[in-house]
């Protein structure tokens, strides 16, 4: 027996739609918005669910099971999205068979409440599509048929303003009669810079009080997005919710009784993450020296984790997304 062709049933991928190009996983910031789509197509097996008087006699493909005539007129393709909880808000829903037959939405239903799976997973919305009515008012077509031509549904969500520093997995897959598509994963990172300010002549004192600039630069190499940060009772700025990108520190005050240092650290995400999406940046301050010298500064930026106490954490405004590398 011949293998049943890829096209003779519906498929499914879903990916994040950037200005770069599809792509199965990315990075952004808490607060963003993220666009994705889902892509599917017009089988084979749906000539099998066209009634005969209601269309112009469609060939009923020999490979695949015959439906018989009092069961045909409706063929439900169902698009399932499990979003991670930290997406929120799905929205500016477009439904297309092919790249310009637009679905309006009374020609499809969205639910945002669906039940339960049988294998135990839910979803946050599913969108079914009638494939037949599409036939029926030539939104679909034979030559559609036969080209397996996608459909696809597009929307956008936003990465909550309360997502720190991970990986937020997306799932989707399609259902149609009798069958079910394996299901398409996709991935969205965010990572944290963990900045701890010490004392050069102990390691374990951390140092409150020292004041930063956190910014990037735009194309000429200024300061753009600038924040002011300061170090806590122990030594420690958590920047969190960050999106990938390039960023600079600062100091512009140290604490009293020790040493500023005037060099700007580059901090490259994701380049310098560790496997949990944080960045570590050891920042060191001498003493002032009683001789009246300027002292030395040390600093190390590693995927490392600090074993200190921890420190405040601050969600960064969603002014800090991806930037133009300079």
């Amino acid at each position: 027996k011949d293998p049943i062709k890829k096209t003779s049933f519906p498929g499914l991928d879903k990916v994040i739609v950037t200005e770069e190009g599809d792509k199965k996983e990315d990075t952004a910031a808490a607060g963003d918005t993220v666009d994705f789509k889902l892509t599917s197509n017009v089988p084979d097996d749906l000539l099998n669910y066209i009634k005969p008087e209601e269309a112009d006699d469609p060939e009923v493909v020999n490979t695949l099971a015959n439906v018989p005539v009092e069961d045909r007129g409706e063929y439900k393709l169902t698009f399932h999205d499990d979003m991670n909880d930290m997406f929120i808000d799905p929205t500016n829903f477009v439904v297309k068979v092919g790249d310009d037959e637009r679905i309006q939405p009374d020609q499809y239903t969205i639910n945002y409440e669906p039940a339960q799976h049988e294998d135990g997973t839910t979803c946050d919305f599913e969108i079914t599509v009638d494939l037949v009515n599409l036939y029926e008012m030539g939104a679909i077509d034979d030559e559609d048929i036969a080209n397996a031509t996608p459909i696809t549904v597009t929307y956008t969500a936003t990465l909550s303003k309360e997502a720190t520093a991970g990986s937020y997995q997306n799932t989707a897959w399609v259902t149609y009669p009798d069958g079910e598509t394996e299901k398409s994963i996709v991935k969205v990172n965010t990572y944290k810079i963990d900045v701890f300010k010490y004392d050069q002549t102990n390691e374990e004192k951390g140092l409150e009080g020292a004041k930063f600039e956190f910014y990037q630069k735009d194309g000429e190499g200024n300061p753009i997005n600038v924040v002011e940060l300061t170090s806590d009772a122990n030594g420690h700025i958590v920047l969190d919710g960050l999106d990938a990108g390039v960023y600079y520190l600062k100091e512009t005050e140290a604490p009293e009784g020790y040493v500023c240092s005037n060099e700007e650290l580059t901090i490259t995400i994701p380049d310098q993450a560790d496997a949990s999406n944080v960045v570590t940046v050891k920042f060191a301050n001498s003493p002032v020296p009683h001789t009246g010298g300027t002292g030395t500064m040390l600093f190390t930026v590693g995927g490392m984790g600090i074993l200190a106490a921890a420190g405040a954490v601050m969600i960064v405004p969603r002014k800090f997304r991806k930037k133009e590398e300079c």
